[in-house]
C-alpha cells in the first residue's frame, strides 16, 4: 500500500523527485513543493528521506573517466555526495524550521483573526449597552427633574405643615405637663398606701415567723415524746406478737383435748359435747371446726 500523509503520496514526492533529477535540478524540500504545488515541508521531508534512503536517487560516476582516474572519480563523487546530503539535510532541516514558523504563524493570524472577530462582536455589544445606557441616562434625568419638583412641592407642604404642627406642640405640651402632674400626685398616693401595705405585710410576715417558730417548738415536743415512747411501742408489739404465737400453739393442744375426753355421738358429731362444756364462742367454733378437719383427713 502506498504511504501517504493527508491528500499527498510517497509516489508523488518520488515522481516529483525523479522529475528534477532527470532535468538535472536539485532535488530538495522546496523545489518539490513547488512542482507538486502542496504537501507541508515535514511530510515532503519525510517522503524525501524515505526516497533517498530507498536508492532511488542516481548515483555519481561516469563511464567516460578514465580507468587511471576511476578511484580518484569515485573518492571526489562520494566527497561531493557527502557534502551534498549534508547540504541537504541543513536546507531540509531549515526547510522544516520555517514549514514550522509558517504554521505557528499561520495558527497564531487565525488565533488573532479569531479575536479580532470576537472584539468586533464585543465592541457591538458595548456599543448595544452604551446606547442601551444612555437611554436609560436620560430616562433618570427625566425622572430626576420630575422628583425634583414633587421635592420642592413637598418641602412647601412640610414647612406649612411644621407651622401647624408648632401651634399644636405648643397645645400638647401643656397637655402633657397637665398629664404629668396628675400622674405625679396619683403616684405620691400610691406611694403612701404602698408604704401601708408594706408596714401590714412586715407585721404579718413577723406573725407568721411567730408562729411558725410555735409549730417548731410543738414540733419538737412530738418528737420527744414518741422517741420516748418508742420502747413502750416495742414492747407492746412484742406481747402482741408473744399472744399470737401463743394462741396458734395453744390451739391444736386444746382441739385435740376436747376430742379425747369428748363421748362420741351416733355420727361421730363432737358439737354437742364440746357446747356443753364451754359456750358457743368463736373461738369454740374454730376448735370443732379444726377437730372435724383432723379427723377427716
Amino acid at each position: 500500500m502506498a504511504a501517504t500523509a493527508g491528500d499527498l503520496m510517497f509516489e508523488d514526492v518520488a515522481r516529483a523527485a525523479g522529475e528534477l533529477t532527470q532535468s538535472g535540478d536539485k532535488v530538495s524540500i522546496l523545489k518539490v513543493r513547488e512542482r507538486l504545488g502542496r504537501g507541508s515541508f515535514t511530510t515532503v521531508k519525510r517522503f524525501l528521506d524515505k526516497w533517498h534512503s530507498a536508492g532511488t536517487a542516481p548515483a555519481g560516476g561516469s563511464s567516460t573517466v578514465p580507468p587511471q582516474l576511476a578511484g580518484l572519480w569515485s573518492e571526489a563523487v562520494k566527497a561531493a555526495e557527502a557534502n551534498l546530503t549534508a547540504e541537504r539535510e541543513a536546507l531540509d532541516q531549515l526547510a522544516a524550521d520555517l514549514q514550522a514558523q509558517f504554521e505557528a504563524f499561520e495558527a497564531r493570524a487565525l488565533t488573532a483573526e479569531a479575536e479580532r472577530t470576537q472584539a468586533e462582536v464585543r465592541l457591538a455589544d458595548k456599543d448595544v449597552e452604551l446606547l442601551h445606557a444612555r437611554t436609560q441616562i436620560e430616562a433618570l434625568q427625566a425622572t430626576q427633574a420630575q422628583t425634583q419638583a414633587e421635592l420642592s412641592t413637598a418641602l412647601a407642604q412640610a414647612r406649612a405643615e411644621r407651622e401647624v404642627w408648632g401651634l399644636a406642640q405648643e397645645r400638647s405640651e401643656r397637655q402633657l405637663q397637665a398629664l404629668v402632674e396628675g400622674v405625679a400626685e396619683r403616684m405620691a398616693l400610691m406611694t403612701t398606701n404602698f408604704d401601708h401595705r408594706v408596714e401590714a405585710i412586715a407585721a404579718a410576715q413577723a406573725q407568721l415567723v411567730d408562729q411558725g417558730q410555735a409549730l417548731v417548738a410543738v414540733h419538737g415536743r412530738i418528737e420527744q415524746k414518741t422517741a420516748a415512747l418508742a420502747p413502750v411501742v416495742g414492747k407492746v408489739e412484742e406481747v402482741e406478737r408473744l399472744l399470737r404465737q401463743a394462741k396458734r400453739e395453744a390451739r391444736p393442744r386444746h382441739g385435740r383435748y376436747l376430742a379425747s375426753s369428748a363421748p362420741q355421738s351416733k355420727h361421730g358429731d363432737t358439737r354437742n359435747v364440746v357446747f356443753r362444756h364451754h359456750p358457743p364462742t368463736r373461738a369454740n367454733w374454730e376448735l370443732v371446726r379444726s377437730h372435724g378437719m383432723s379427723k377427716g383427713e
